[in-house]
């Protein structure tokens, strides 16, 4: 699909409707549509903010599963997965982040929150029959919203307990072995108090085979409870409680080697031409779109763990207390939660070419065989991966935030509040050789805050706000040989004016800043001079305009934004002590995004609802320096240490002994000389996309029994995204259809859907990896004194499987 029509599908659309959208589906009164993005209770269409909301109708009309399809229907939002449901990838206009969840303490720029409350932990697998709203507030929150909100903040709303006794029932099954079960009781248990429990079942089959055993690839299986209490008394006093627990049971990820027998661009010694595997290919890197892997293909032989592994368990207790004109709140929460994952890395199967003799392959240990020249080894049983992760990691974070608010109707309103969070992350590790769990590290963070907001009507049309944080956080890092520490604080403000143009029209401009924790990269980092990095600040102004018309039949919501992001936090390659290839993170420069996002909606009848989303997303490199940006465009080279992030377009190579900018050694003349440049100012910032799409279509046809037949029919669009600042690998462009049909009366509802039905087959993420079929280490002798042998060289990239098409029934009751 050609982005470029739908762009000017849409603007045509809005401009002559009057730029009429909305910001939530399959809801006709938007105005009665609450959201909390400030903290407190207000209209969507009055808030002065860029909030994308998801109702429990629009949740259910869309069937919305999980985060993935909330990002497909929010205008600036992407989000993918890199090593299943256990490394999440949300980006919020432009902010993306490569080593999320990944590096020590490196976190993502858009959070979550749970009923207002910050969450630390993954939520691809959160119960969204639960739910019942979800609000995507965009921009840089980190003045209410707090820790790594700069890029936006998700909240999801549970939801409330019924006031009288109701039951639910919901199943569903579709194709490839899936099965979702929930089941829920809501309801008083006396005059002021209330409960609700529910339990839900998950089971997905995957669609993927790996090659060396035949079993699938992408299974997934989740079981979650949830207890939520409630009570109120006469005095103005309110207090609810929520219990939940999770398990999640995932078989080996979907995910395969795109090697580097493939590359075509950066030619270079880094490449398979000197490397000990059959391939001549001199090219270092791979450019263009990374096909789609085939049915029955994932390179791994084993490990001591394959998949996800994950318990969870959650407290939640929320207190508030009227006092006079002033509210006083308080909220706990607490995480504990034990997750296991494992990979074969190295993506090898069976076969691995060596050179003739031990001493011109360091992995002759590997394979006894090879001390006695052999070619290549034939391994049909499973051995040890050069490079696997079994990992336990045992978190446990808990956290504490008191406001006290007016709660009035004066011209002055005002909310004052402290908030303190704490967090650990021991991690253990096994291989195959030590197939037993050791200590490999601890991380810890300690959050101090105090926030406040103030909000002033200068007139029944004019209102400003500001609101601030001040900010205390400490991360640490202990293994076996290292206990680190760093510090982060500051102030992040935000300022606001809206004008009311007229009861249907809100005009509104705000200037905000924001910051993403830094921390520390532990004993790689300490080696390679890099032992901790700094804190991405952000300074942002947006201009926004709501609009409803026509008695809510016509609604348009379009906001326009400028970024600055400073210190942007990449990743860099480094080598181990025991001579793998791992990466640190690093501020490599500095980042501009510029977008645009609008939302439609338009109601022409009482029983036909059509929407639109369009989102562009301008989010470019503006100054930096990456090392491995170096590599490549000096034909294999290594930065000098000190020239790492320099912003000049001249650098030295690593080994340059007379100083005169050539290297020393350069057999076959492989140096770029006035190429070499380790400059990443122009690319696109990895993971982000620059045109998002999504339409959709609502119908009822009420029937003269007292039931409805239901049509729904959706459609999403999202550009190609580069994986990594070299704007090599990219994934690819994907449009998604799906559909509904069904009946339902006030009780029950009987629908079949479809998803994904041109079964769009892109990747929806890939990282860079290295490719060890290759080699490690072995670069020619006549070489070795030219370039740093201790990294990897030919880089590949390992891709996710999309799901494919789908086909289910899903039934529900309600009594």
């Amino acid at each position: 699909m050609n982005i470029k029509i739908l762009s000017q599908i849409s603007l045509g659309l809005a401009i002559s409707t009057t730029m009429i959208s909305s910001p939530s589906f399959a809801q006709q009164n938007v105005d009665e549509i609450i959201v909390t993005a400030r903290k407190v209770d207000e209209s969507l269409q009055d808030i002065p903010v860029a909030v994308t909301a998801l109702t429990r109708e629009t949740i259910d009309n869309l069937n919305i599963n999980d985060i993935d399809d909330i990002a497909r229907y929010t205008p600036g939002f992407s989000y993918s997965q890199a090593f299943g449901r256990a490394t999440e990838r949300p980006v919020v206009r432009g902010a993306g982040n490569i080593l999320a969840g990944v590096q020590y303490g490196v976190e993502a720029g858009t959070a979550y929150f749970i009923d207002g409350q910050y969450y630390s932990g993954e939520v691809s697998s959160l119960d969204m029959n639960m739910i019942e709203r979800v609000e995507v507030v965009k921009g840089p929150q980190s003045a209410l919203f707090g820790r790594n909100s700069y890029a936006g903040a998700i909240n999801f709303i549970t939801k409330g307990i019924s006031d009288e006794t109701e039951y639910n029932v919901k199943a569903e099954i579709a194709e490839h072995d899936t099965y979702n079960l929930y089941g829920s009781v809501s309801g008083p248990l006396s005059e002021n108090s209330g409960m609700s429990l529910s339990y839900r079942q998950y089971e997905y089959g995957g669609e993927y085979t790996n090659a060396f055993d035949g079993a699938m690839l992408g299974e997934e299986e989740s079981k979650s409870v949830q207890l939520a209490l409630k009570t109120e008394s006469d005095n103005g006093a309110s207090l609810k409680l929520n219990i939940s627990y999770n398990e999640d049971k995932d078989g080996p990820r979907a995910f395969s080697l795109f090697k580097s027998d493939n590359n075509n661009c950066y030619p270079g010694y880094r490449s398979n031409n000197y490397y000990s595997g059959p391939s001549t290919n001199v090219n270092q890197y791979f450019c263009g779109v990374v096909p789609p892997a085939s049915q029955g293909t994932q390179d791994t032989d084993g490990n001591t763990f394959m998949g996800v592994d994950r318990e969870t368990f959650n407290i939640m207790l929320a207190a508030d207390y009227e006092v006079g004109e002033t509210v006083l709140s308080a909220k706990f929460a607490f995480r504990d939660e034990e997750r296991q994952t494992g990979a074969d890395s190295d993506h090898q199967l069976g076969a691995t070419t060596f050179a003739p003799t031990p001493l011109g392959n360091p992995l002759w240990f590997l394979d006894p065989l090879a001390f006695f020249g052999a070619v290549e080894i034939q391994r049909p049983f499973a051995r040890s991966p050069l490079f696997s992760t079994n990992s336990i990691n045992e978190y446990e974070d808990n956290q504490l935030e008191i406001t006290l608010r007016s709660n009035n109707d004066s011209n002055l309103s005002w909310m004052v509040g402290a908030f303190i969070y704490e967090f650990s992350n021991e991690e253990s590790s096994a291989t195959l050789q030590a197939p037993a769990h050791v200590f490999a590290s601890l991380n810890e963070i300690e959050n101090e805050a105090f926030f406040a907001m103030l909000e002033y009507d200068v007139s029944d049309n004019l209102s400003l706000s500001a609101e601030g944080r001040f900010y205390d956080e400490e991360k640490s890092f202990a293994d076996n040989n290292l206990n680190q520490s760093v510090s982060f604080d500051g102030f992040a403000p935000r300022f606001v004016a809206n004008y009311k143009v007229s009861d249907d029209t809100l005009l509104y401009a705000s200037y905000s800043e924001g910051n993403k924790s830094g921390g520390v990269n532990g004993t790689n980092g300490v080696a390679a001079g890099i032992p901790s990095y700094d804190e991405e600040e952000v300074e942002a102004i947006e201009l926004g305009l709501k609009s409803t018309f026509m008695d809510g039949k016509l609604i348009t919501n379009i906001s326009a934004y400028k970024n600055e992001i400073t210190n942007y936090q990449l990743t860099t390659p480094v080598a181990t002590a025991a001579g793998a290839v791992t990466s640190i993170a690093s501020n490599q420069g500095d980042v501009e995004v510029n977008g645009l996002e609008l939302e439609l909606t338009a109601f022409p009848s009482d029983n036909l609802q059509m929407g639109l989303t369009y989102a562009y997303t301008d989010a470019e490199i503006v100054k930096g320096c990456d090392d491995m940006q170096f590599t490549l465009t000096s034909g294999g080279f290594q930065i000098a240490p000190f020239d790492i992030n320099d912003n000049s377009t001249w650098n030295r190579p690593r080994v340059d002994a007379n100083g005169d900018g050539i290297p020393d050694n350069d057999p076959d003349g492989r140096w770029t000389g006035a190429a070499a440049d380790c400059s990443i100012a122009g690319k696109q910032v990895p993971m982000t996309s620059e045109n998002q799409f999504s339409a959709y279509i609502n119908a009822d046809f009420p029937m003269e029994n007292g039931l409805v037949m239901f049509l729904n029919a959706d459609l999403t669009y999202e550009d190609s995204k580069f994986v990594q600042v070299h704007n090599g690998f990219e994934t690819g462009e994907a449009t998604i259809l799906g559909a509904q049909v069904g009946v339902r009366s006030d009780d029950w509802s009987l629908m079949l859907f479809g998803k994904n039905l041109t079964d769009e087959d892109s990747i929806p993420m890939g990282t860079r990896w290295f490719d060890v079929l290759q080699g490690q280490g072995t670069i020619p002798a006549a070489v070795d004194n030219g370039i740093d042998e201790s990294a990897l060289g030919p880089r590949a990239v390992f891709r996710s499987f999309r799901k494919g098409s789908q086909l289910g029934v899903k039934v529900s009751r309600r009594f």
